[in-house]
């Protein structure tokens, strides 16, 4: 034998022909399947591709405004901290009008667009787990049809206090409550976007959410109305019995037919 190669052993040779007999027996023998024999049914003869029913409309319904939060962070960030203040305070509010805050601005303009659209889609998600209105439409038609009643809404709103000052003869206290108002929005706004969000894609029990976001929609709920029980008592020309008049007229009877025509609607 030449150098350098090493012999095969008998050994070697017998135990690879037994092993090329064992495998030639294990091919022609079958065998039962692993997914045969048990009590598991089919219930389709071919595979179904996964459909995600997540729909793909409220991605880009939170886009934009997501966009103009980052871009406001950008543009205005000197001018956000005193907004937020002045979400909570009525001294702040003041300061900010005194500034030429005018809720024309961009800035304005974008948190009353992002209210809009998160306190919008909150009430469409709420609408979706606890029907209130039954709405045979697509998601994305009732989301738009809560748009734009919630900015009718206001728009109707705003103009009877106008009204009101003037009948009142106090344009300048109807002003500021109805700047107040726009503020007030844009922190419900601001706040209730994340929760609206997140009612969209996590997929755990929302009673908590719901919850949280109309504990946020009652407490500026409730400073708006501070900020403009403190507005009226401070003017001299309103009195005690116009507030009274106005919160009756203006804050809690649209309240009540609001609610009365959604209970018969739902009937």
């Amino acid at each position: 034998m030449p150098p350098g190669i090493t012999p095969i052993k008998k050994d070697s040779l017998e135990k690879a022909a037994k092993d090329s007999a064992a495998l030639a027996v294990a091919s022609q023998k079958k065998y039962e399947h692993i997914f045969t024999g048990h009590l598991l049914r089919p219930k389709n003869s071919e595979a179904i591709p996964y459909q995600d029913p997540t729909p793909v409309w409220p991605a880009f319904v939170f886009l934009l405004p997501v966009a103009l939060l980052v871009y406001l962070r950008v543009k205005y960030y000197k001018k956000i901290l005193p907004v937020f203040r002045s979400f909570f305070t009525l001294q702040a509010a003041r300061q900010l009008e005194r500034e030429d805050y005018r809720l024309t601005r961009g800035l304005s303009v974008i948190l009353s667009f992002v209210f809009l659209v998160s306190f919008s889609f909150f009430l469409f998600q709420y609408n979706n787990h606890f029907p209130v209105v039954k709405m045979k439409w697509e998601p994305i038609i009732q989301f738009h049809i809560i748009f734009a009643g919630l900015l009718l809404m206001y728009l109707v709103k705003f103009t009877a206090n106008r009204v009101f000052g003037f009948i009142m003869d106090a344009p300048n206290e109807v002003y500021e409550y109805n700047f107040n108002v726009f503020l007030c929005n844009q922190g419900i706004g601001f706040f209730l976007l994340p929760i609206a969000i997140c009612l969209q894609y996590l997929r755990f029990n929302v009673v908590p959410m719901l919850i949280a976001g109309f504990v946020i929609v009652l407490g500026f709920y409730l400073i708006r109305l501070g900020k403009g029980i403190v507005i009226g008592l401070g003017s001299r020309t309103l009195s005690a019995f116009h507030l009274f008049l106005y919160l009756c007229a203006l804050e809690i009877l649209p309240l009540i037919v609001l609610f009365t025509f959604l209970v018969r609607l739902n009937k």
